[in-house]
């Protein structure tokens, strides 16, 4: 499944994305998260999260296979599981300049197994549009406040 969309925002590309690039501040943004650890280019969270009616706990790791801070692009591989089901995803991440402002775009390939699985694949890009909005929501608010 393909899930993509931009977010305008109106703050400094270069401060957005010092702030994006830092694990341990960007993992605080995410909604649900319960705790985490960051080694390197490797961060692994457990999250609380629901998909259309179903709720449940993930264990996710996201390796960070790139970040073009010139280029404002990054690459993220993810993966997680509960009892409700797994996913994985490449994830690529960029800023894209506008007159007064910029968009932050992301573009993922997502497969889902088991019990997610089975809802459709407008319930799950959804339910991803809106975690990615207040995740970048609260980034605004974050560099807004630098």
């Amino acid at each position: 499944m393909k899930i993509e969309g931009c977010e305008k925002i109106d703050t400094d590309p270069e401060k957005t994305w010092m702030y994006l690039s830092d694990p341990e501040k960007i993992i605080k943004c995410i909604p649900g998260v319960i705790e985490w650890s960051v080694s390197q280019n490797v961060i692994k969270a457990k999250i609380k999260q629901g998909i259309g009616f179903i709720k449940g706990t993930f264990d996710i790791e996201t390796v960070i296979a790139k970040n073009d801070s010139l280029k404002k692009e990054a690459l993220l591989q993810l993966q997680g599981n509960s009892n409700l089901g797994n996913f994985k995803a490449n994830i690529t991440i960029y800023l894209n300049k506008l007159e007064n402002a910029h968009n932050l775009c992301y573009a993922a390939d997502v497969n889902v197994s088991g019990m997610i699985g089975t809802l459709s694949s407008s319930i799950v890009a959804n339910t991803v549009k809106k975690i990615v909005k207040d995740l970048l929501n609260c980034v605004a608010e974050k560099v807004a406040s630098l």
